[in-house]
């Protein structure tokens, strides 16, 4: 039974293992990947120019660009934030299983997302 327990254990911290190094490596795979959500925004209020506004409505289109710049570059930091912070949480959980010398070849390695 001893067996067994630990054996489900070690899964656990080799899953949240994974969890935590995948998400850093999709999070630096997507950041890398194109243009953030807030510049596609102004991408698209740019191409509005296309339309022949009027002055008033290109005024009220910098106010609204503005607002939706704004709420995304928010988003996408909030965003980070938490992937940060689940990829931290994985690693404190497999450290916790590690001998202090596993724990240092493991960060010494780049496994840990921390080392990343």
């Amino acid at each position: 039974m001893a067996q067994r327990v630990a054996g489900w254990m070690v899964l656990h911290a080799v899953l949240w293992a994974a969890v935590g190094a995948g998400a850093v490596v999709a999070a630096e795979r997507w950041r890398g990947r194109g243009p953030s959500l807030a510049d596609l925004a102004e991408d698209a209020t740019s191409r509005m120019g296309e339309l022949d506004l009027t002055p008033a409505q290109q005024e009220q289109l910098a106010a609204i660009a503005q607002r939706w710049r704004s709420e995304l570059t928010a988003k996408e930091v909030a965003w980070q934030a938490s992937v940060d912070a689940a990829a931290a949480a994985a690693d404190r959980e497999v450290e916790a299983l590690l001998t202090p010398e596993q724990a240092r070849r493991w960060r010494a390695r780049g496994i840990g997302a921390a080392s990343n």
